[in-house]
């Protein structure tokens, strides 16, 4: 009988490699590669990742969620310019020439393609606010402690920030 044996020796293979609870000190699956999040500038304390380093992983993370209209904000973190919702909200445009045989079978047409539209675009706008607020989220999720702690000391924290991840981006850069 051998005595020193291996370390899992006493172990079948569906226990080998279990913890017991013990912390082994990897956090996620690949333990090299360090959580990119956003640092507050301060004097003599270089951040480890760059703003758009952060960001550009920021927007990776919102390329693969599987959200509504996600696009939306993926144009507006990458652009730094809050997408305007308002811009492509449709609007009905009928036909006046009194001389137009088809007028109101025109104009029928075009109002029913803008009820259409209207409730695709409402559904878009809703998509486009929720999306805000979810992206806010992981903004923050990307935030270090001090970051958060100095985003929160701002006065328009609550209403502007909150509802406006891009200007929420902008006041993490400077």
């Amino acid at each position: 009988m051998m005595s020193g044996g291996f370390q899992n020796a006493g172990q079948n293979r569906s226990q080998q490699g279990q913890s017991n609870g013990q912390y082994n000190g990897n956090k996620s699956g690949n333990g090299s590669q360090k959580e990119k999040k956003f640092h507050p500038l301060t004097r003599g304390n270089i951040p480890e990742f760059s703003f758009d380093e952060v960001k550009k992983t920021l927007v990776i993370k919102m390329s693969t969620m599987k959200m509504d209209h996600i696009d939306d904000m993926i144009q507006s973190v990458r652009t730094m310019n809050l997408f305007d919702i308002q811009s492509v909200k449709p609007t009905l445009v009928l036909v006046t020439n009194d001389s137009n045989p088809d007028k109101e079978i025109k104009n029928e047409e075009r109002r029913t393609n803008y009820l259409a539209d209207q409730k695709d675009w409402k559904a878009r706008k809703n998509a486009f606010d929720n999306n805000k607020r979810n992206v806010y989220g992981m903004i923050m999720k990307m935030c270090t402690d001090h970051m958060v702690d100095k985003l929160e000391r701002e006065a328009d924290f609550d209403n502007k920030l909150f509802n406006d991840p891009v200007e929420l981006l902008m006041r993490i850069k400077i």
